[in-house]
């Protein structure tokens, strides 16, 4: 179990860090989040 959860934190972490960049990148593509 202990190992499981180990990586299902992983890849809950690495899909977070996935999706952020998704948003910057297309908000900057949009030009949100150009300055």
């Amino acid at each position: 179990m202990k190992k499981n959860m180990g990586a299902f934190d992983r890849f809950i972490r690495i899909a977070i860090a996935i999706a952020l960049v998704a948003l910057v990148y297309t908000g900057a593509v949009t030009g949100i989040g150009v300055t």
